[in-house]
């Protein structure tokens, strides 16, 4: 078993060996290891090109020196294989892994790395169709493949300074390899599986940071999640505008800096609506704290006052009428500042819902139902005090008739709870708690 594996390691050292000697001879030298022809490299160029259109990816951060060096090595092979007059096939197979292992390493913006691809596979199809017709006019001759090897290291060197820890560089070496050794594996096999590895140390995504924040109590730990995840984008916002600067310096198309333009616009409009996200929790969180307080010291102040009301058989006539008053006093100054409060409410909740408008889509919903719970909670709160208030002072009133004391004006609300007739009030019902 292990001279059969001795054999056959010999024989591909010899066959690379063959067309690295191929390749320096002469442009038009047929390789040993691989034969193809104008249609197969024609076709091939076409299918990276519509790999390239239809590729997709989400959001992440890109390493600066790894993008200059992808982008510098895609060249440089474009380059030699002009001076070579060699079909690409390889070279336009080595992008292809480029393309899928650093799409989703460096993961920008789609519209980014999409244009990029878009533009490098065009020069690619269009510079091998340009030295085929410069070597010959026969559609069938065959023309040598520059060797693997060279695109295996210029991959290998990139890999090595992917910005995450060596478990995950040797990961992403291993998958390159596997795509090297087995050129039919699916591409969105590929996808997958690094999407899920690379998900795990950067999410940004608006919708789960939404579904966090409805799902459980609006919290300081909800507030640092969203602040560190405004850091890493606007640390991705900076890092594009240095790649964007590299970019001039490597003579980058035209189309490449715009598509980055485009991509920090993307990106920057991410921030803005992390940013409503933080504020809305922000505005929340406060509402919820000042609703709490303001309901709870309105129901102390109503409780004080049924606990006067039913020690009133104890006193004279006379107290009983100051201390009516002065309750009554102290019911209509709770009513106006429970008006007041609920008017407050009510701002505070239209901003709220208007800003919800800014947010992605797939928030707007879960977020909207939250604000309406939230609504109406608050508002069966205040709800809850106005009904005590309108109790008590419907209780006032039957006590000062029977007691015979002048009954002052009461708010209009009021009025209409007002008992047609005179009777001793229930001293364990008062307050209609």
């Amino acid at each position: 078993m292990s001279m059969r594996v001795a054999v056959l390691t010999i024989l591909i050292l010899i066959a690379v060996l063959t067309a690295l000697v191929s390749v320096v001879k002469s442009e038009e030298a047929v390789c040993s290891v691989a034969e193809v022809k104008y249609e197969v490299v024609s076709t091939y160029c076409d299918k990276v090109y519509t790999i390239a259109e239809t590729y997709n990816v989400d959001t992440a951060l890109i390493n600066v020196e790894t993008a200059k060096d992808l982008l510098n090595s895609t060249k440089a092979l474009i380059e030699r294989g002009k001076c070579e007059g060699t079909v690409f096939k390889n070279l336009a197979h080595a992008y292809v892994l480029c393309h899928r292992a650093y799409i989703e390493v460096l993961k920008v913006q789609p519209n980014l790395w999409y244009n990029i691809s878009k533009g490098l596979c065009e020069e690619i199809a269009n510079r091998t169709r340009e030295i085929i017709e410069k070597v010959s006019n026969v559609t069938n001759k065959t023309i040598p493949i520059p060797p693997v090897e060279k695109i295996k290291a210029c991959i290998e060197e990139c890999v090595g300074k992917v910005p995450f820890g060596v478990c995950v560089r040797n990961c992403f070496r291993m998958k390159i390899k596997e795509m090297i050794q087995a050129e039919n594996v699916s591409i969105s096999v590929f996808i997958n599986k690094t999407k899920v590895r690379l998900r795990s140390y950067l999410n940004l995504s608006i919708g789960k940071i939404i579904s966090e924040i409805v799902r459980s109590n609006i919290t300081e730990a909800n507030l640092t999640g969203i602040d560190n995840a405004i850091y890493r984008v606007g640390r991705v916002i900076k890092i594009l505008q240095v790649v964007r600067e590299h970019l001039k310096y490597v003579n980058a198309s035209p189309i490449a800096i715009a598509a980055l333009n485009l991509s920090i616009s993307n990106v920057n409009r991410t921030l803005h609506k992390l940013k409503v996200v933080k504020e809305l929790v922000r505005e929340v969180k406060e509402l919820r704290r000042e609703a709490k307080e303001k309901i709870k010291r309105a129901r102390e102040k109503l409780q004080e006052l049924i606990e006067k009301l039913r020690k009133i058989e104890e006193r004279s006539k006379e107290d009983v009428e100051k201390l009516l008053n002065k309750i009554n006093e102290t019911l209509n100054q709770t009513l106006k500042e429970v008006k007041k409060y609920e008017s407050m409410i009510e701002e505070k909740l239209s901003k709220i819902e208007k800003n919800i408008t800014t947010i992605l889509p797939k928030g707007v919903e879960k977020l909207k139902e939250h604000f309406k719970k939230m609504r109406e909670k608050i508002e069966s709160e205040v709800s809850d005090v106005k009904s005590r208030i309108e109790n008590i002072t419907e209780t006032i009133t039957i006590v000062k008739k029977r007691w015979r004391i002048h009954v002052p004006s009461r708010p209009e609300e009021v009025e209409k709870h007002i008992h047609e007739k005179i009777r001793r009030p229930c001293i364990g019902c008062i307050g209609g708690w």
